[in-house]
């Protein structure tokens, strides 16, 4: 993680009841050039996180035909040597292994390397491992339960041996580095409730916050189902980063501005822990509500403005309230049925759907 905070920041929070004026401008001198050398760090380092982007893709097309990255609603991990990996759309609840594999002789013994490989690299944990639908595959699925935080490797090796015979030839790609390999395929359904494990693993944390910020758990909850569907790794083209989808520039300096007092912006390391997304996404919420809409106190209303305004931005919603289009003293149903004629198409059916979720999810 690529985000610094000089000591003189701290020495700020605890000493101003004896540090003398000289001080405080010596500091602030401080504080402008190192905000300087701050944001041009930052932008070099947007850079250099596009630039790691484009050389991964490349390396990944030696050796596939698709090079398949990870997205908003869909997590893609590759093995160490790139022969195998694992699609996750937790959009959709599929799971997607693909091996390739060059040795012909011996495809059984490769493809149960590379399907370990996978499993291991994915699946480790056990609130992974609990999302797939392992009977749809396996028979005797039972014998796998997970009983620990990660499984052992006699269990990966005794998955990789069942699901060995199950995966199906799909084709022969010659990719980038012009050597023919065969593409093998296993797709598999997460779990019934995976939405609500999924869910489930973040619920303390943004119960913490959602407590901390008066917001409604649920309401926390709907808003990250529909902005990545839990994938921590979520990356959009923005860029915007993790379970809340946070822009560095944006949401992401204002919240740790707020926090600190000072310009600062997070990258995508700070925003792909889902502790720290979850505090920079609620903390984000808490100020739209108390900057933008303070005077509303009908916590059902607050919710349509900020949902709203974390799609569309809540200088439109404020440029509705003061041409009349909306109004707080609307009932429930009417100022959301406002909201959904007057938004965009995209922000109409983002409210619907946060909406849908927030209700989905109380109770949980």
């Amino acid at each position: 993680m690529k985000f610094f905070i000089p000591s003189f920041i701290f020495l700020l929070s605890i000493s101003g009841s004896y540090c003398e004026d000289d001080a405080f401008k010596e500091m602030d001198k401080a504080w402008s050039g190192y905000e300087k050398s701050v944001t041009a760090e930052y932008d070099n380092y947007e850079k250099e996180e596009q630039a790691a982007w484009n050389k991964m893709k490349e390396r990944i097309k030696a050796k596939w035909t698709d090079a398949a990255m990870p997205g908003i609603k869909k997590d893609v991990v590759y093995s160490a040597e790139d022969e195998s990996r694992t699609q996750l759309d937790y959009e959709n609840g599929k799971i997607e292994l693909d091996m390739l594999v060059s040795d012909s002789k011996n495809t059984k013994e490769e493809l149960q390397d590379k399907i370990f490989a996978a499993l291991q690299k994915s699946f480790s944990s056990s609130d992974e491992a609990s999302l797939v639908n392992w009977k749809e595959i396996v028979k005797d699925a039972a014998k796998l339960t997970v009983k620990t935080s990660k499984w052992g490797i006699q269990q990966l090796k005794t998955l990789s041996r069942a699901l060995a015979d199950k995966v199906e030839k799909q084709k022969t790609i010659v990719a980038g580095d012009k050597k023919p390999r065969e593409l093998f395929t296993l797709s598999v359904s997460m779990v019934p409730d995976y939405v609500k494990k999924r869910a489930a693993n973040f619920l303390p944390t943004v119960k913490h916050w959602a407590g901390k910020y008066n917001l409604d758990p649920a309401f926390v909850l709907g808003l990250m189902r529909q902005e990545s569907a839990f994938n921590p790794k979520a990356r959009s083209y923005i860029p915007a980063f993790g379970l809340m989808q946070i822009v560095p520039k944006f949401a992401g300096e204002e919240v740790l501005t707020a926090v600190t007092g000072k310009k600062m912006r997070p990258d995508s390391d700070f925003l792909y822990d889902p502790a720290k997304n979850i505090m920079v996404g609620t903390t984000y919420l808490q100020l739209l509500r108390d900057k933008y809409f303070p005077h509303i106190k009908d916590s059902l209303k607050q919710q349509f403005l900020i949902t709203c305004s974390y799609n569309w931005g809540p200088g439109r919603i404020l440029n509705a309230i003061k041409k009349g289009k909306i109004s707080p003293k609307m009932s429930h149903e009417e100022l959301y049925t406002k909201l959904r004629e007057i938004a965009p198409e995209e922000t109409s059916i983002y409210l619907k759907k946060v909406t849908q979720y927030a209700n989905d999810f109380r109770g949980l």
